[in-house]
């Protein structure tokens, strides 16, 4: 499984939305449970799936897949 695919579950599982219904495109403008809170367990969760830490800076930037992705980057994630 790649790196979108693994992030893609990740978050189908903290936000409780269809693995169909998020793509790289989504943002926290149209999944609803995107929300301040979830995001904390979004962060725990991808924390522990990619055994990094990430640090309040990302945490405050999660707007989107994409932002999120280029986060996983910038640890060495690809």
């Amino acid at each position: 499984m790649n790196t979108l695919d693994r992030l893609l579950q990740v978050m189908s599982n903290v936000f409780d939305v269809p693995r169909e219904r998020l793509s790289e495109a989504s943002s926290a403008d149209d999944v609803a449970n995107w929300d301040s809170a979830n995001v904390l367990h979004l962060t725990m969760a991808i924390e522990s799936e990619f055994q990094i830490t990430l640090t309040p800076d990302d945490m405050a930037d999660m707007l989107s897949v994409k932002i999120i992705l280029e986060i996983l980057k910038n640890e060495g994630i690809e």
